[in-house]
């Protein structure tokens, strides 16, 4: 038979052996719901990311200028934008405006047109146009002769009346006869 004092050290390495297992275990299970909860943060993160981004109305052009040709007894020509609403929210108090112009306009001179046109609200996938008329003399006469069309749509959305904006800048390409995207952003 062994002596008790052998017996006593025998379980006292057994389970201090065993707490030290459940202390690693322990630190382990810690550090396992730390990089859970640092997941769930960066899903969190991710999806009000995504609801500040994409849950929005977002308006761009559905398609190229269409040329819809002189108006009747005048030197004006009538042009037509359509825009859409791509986001998955309405745009409030949307409204364009559009300016024409010989030289290279940036973003800033580009939001300062004279000729605005309000289109009310916009829903998600609903599309608007909006036509608007340049004279002979803001066209150009020759293929050297360039011509810049900005296009602003400016609208509000969600319950605080967040402010949006969406612009574009064409340039008339005399060899095509349309106008291509020179510069596109949004807010």
């Amino acid at each position: 038979m062994l002596p008790v004092s052998i017996i006593a050290d025998l379980a006292s390495t057994i389970l201090v052996g065993f707490l030290v297992w459940q202390t690693f275990m322990l630190r382990q299970q810690v550090k396992d719901a730390k990089s859970q909860i640092k997941i769930l943060q960066d899903q969190f993160n991710l999806t009000r990311e995504d609801f500040e981004n994409k849950s929005r109305p977002w308006i761009g052009h559905s398609g190229a200028i269409e040329d819809k040709g002189f108006v009747e007894n005048t030197n004006r020509r009538r042009y037509h934008l359509e825009l859409t609403n791509y986001g998955e929210f309405p745009a409030q108090r949307a409204k364009v405006r559009i300016k024409s112009a010989k030289q290279k306009m940036g973003r800033e001179e580009a939001a300062k047109s004279e000729l605005t046109t309000y289109l009310g609200t916009i829903f998600p996938k609903m599309k608007r146009g909006t036509l608007w008329d340049l004279t002979a003399d803001e066209f150009p006469s020759d293929k050297d002769c360039m011509l810049y069309l900005s296009v602003v749509i400016e609208y509000e959305y969600g319950t605080k009346n967040m402010q949006a904006i969406t612009g574009i800048i064409y340039e008339y390409d005399s060899e095509r006869q349309e106008f291509v995207i020179d510069d596109a952003w949004a807010t």
